[in-house]
């Protein structure tokens, strides 16, 4: 089981090897240009290391998991692919993550994934 600390880290990681670096590929053979992707994220400490592009802290996830922040930074600070800080209440995934107490809380997250009765 990975710890919440490093799964923010990770799996936007992941995410950017497999999905965001190469639709930009894709986008720019069928669309003739670039393509610029903005990356949501709901951690301001993951949005921080990346920015500075350190974490001593968690020197080991390259050797764990072959992920480096250094290289996410660099990422990063392509023009094509931006970090932005999103408030929590607006992201899909938390409906798959986080456990809701009250009626209204649940029907907006069910809308951001379009479930509508």
């Amino acid at each position: 089981m990975i710890s919440t600390h490093r799964a923010t880290i990770v799996l936007p990681a992941r995410t950017l090897r497999t999905h965001a670096i190469p639709v930009i590929s894709l986008w720019k053979t069928l669309a003739g240009r670039d393509t610029k992707i903005v990356f949501h994220d709901d951690n301001q400490g993951m949005i921080a290391i990346i920015r500075s592009g350190q974490n001593p802290t968690m020197r080991h996830l390259e050797r764990t998991h072959g992920i480096s922040i250094q290289w996410m930074h660099e990422i990063f600070q392509n023009d094509l692919i931006y970090l932005v800080y999103e408030v929590t209440s607006k992201m899909c995934a938390d409906i798959h993550t986080k456990a809701f107490k009250d009626h209204m809380t649940w029907k907006r997250a069910c809308m951001l994934i379009n479930i509508l009765s």
